[in-house]
């Protein structure tokens, strides 16, 4: 749609006389995207085009929101929430916390210092028997610098930091991390990268077909942070994941709560779930329930 757009901004301004033209056009272009690409929340009702398109979109910003209504007057659980600070309650996870600050910030990653995540995942690592324990991690998203790329960490983002912080907290494990550039793919101790693509369930298979370290005790969504590539991820974590790991979605901004809630219900009759607000975003937590 943005193409066509663009291409009657142009002819407009060549054609000043053009602009209720260009309205017109700009108008029919917008129905005609609806119908093609939002055709589930358009009314299944007569009515001219440019009215159903409307209500589409209406439609299309309600659904969620009513969505999670329905999910809490079901499952109130699912509209809990509690602060990265309330979630780390053990003494443990503190001292797991404090040391993981120190390293996401040695090795340049912002899960301490700008997103706050620390206590997270210090009482995550705390919920484990022994830390040593932890054998198998994988993130998806390592964090490019390619400003191209719908998805990157700016030009003075460092691919791998959190994979290697990581690797220096948990002793036995082998880390791994996937992501859609394959330019920052790289291997070094305890650490191998690979190639996924988020909206591409097939690129999930291979990644799983390459995954002699499954079952993970720690599946990471740190990617793309579109609730259509998070639901390529939570289907892909629940099939690779231990018995008693760990689901960690990141960076979920207040807008998408409602579709998150809705995850969480869909999750609840075999997974605890978690939406843990950290910084100024949200994290959602799943784990098998025993």
């Amino acid at each position: 749609m943005s193409s066509a757009l663009s291409a009657i901004s142009r002819m407009s301004r060549v054609f000043p006389f053009a602009q209720d033209w260009k309205r017109q056009v700009k108008a029919q272009v917008i129905v005609e995207c609806v119908f093609q690409d939002l055709d589930l929340f358009v009314p299944n009702s007569r009515g001219a085009s440019a009215m159903l398109a409307e209500h589409g979109l209406i439609s299309a910003r309600r659904t969620f929101p009513l969505l999670a209504d329905l999910a809490a007057r079901i499952s109130p659980g699912t509209a809990v929430m509690q602060t990265a600070e309330e979630f780390c309650a053990s003494e443990r996870g503190r001292r797991n916390a404090e040391r993981l600050k120190r390293l996401f910030d040695e090795h340049g990653s912002d899960k301490g210092s700008m997103n706050g995540y620390h206590p997270v995942y210090g009482e995550l690592f705390a919920r484990f028997p022994d830390t040593a324990k932890v054998r198998h991690l994988l993130e998806i998203g390592i964090g490019t610098p390619n400003v191209t790329l719908v998805s990157h960490m700016g030009e003075d983002g460092k691919p791998g930091a959190s994979l290697r912080a990581f690797r220096d907290f948990l002793p036995d494990a082998q880390v791994r991390g996937a992501d859609i550039d394959r330019a920052i793919l790289f291997q070094e101790d305890r650490i191998t990268t690979h190639f996924v693509d988020q909206r591409d369930l097939g690129s999930f298979a291979e990644l799983r077909s390459l995954g002699a370290e499954a079952p993970y005790d720690i599946v990471i969504d740190d990617g793309l942070h579109a609730p259509d590539a998070n639901i390529g991820a939570i289907l892909f974590a629940l099939d690779v994941l231990a018995p008693n790991g760990w689901l960690v979605v990141e960076d979920l901004k207040e807008s998408a709560l409602p579709a998150f809630q809705v995850i969480r219900a869909v999750l609840e009759h075999a997974y605890d779930t978690n939406l843990i607000k950290a910084g100024s975003g949200y994290l959602l937590l799943a784990t098998r329930r025993n």
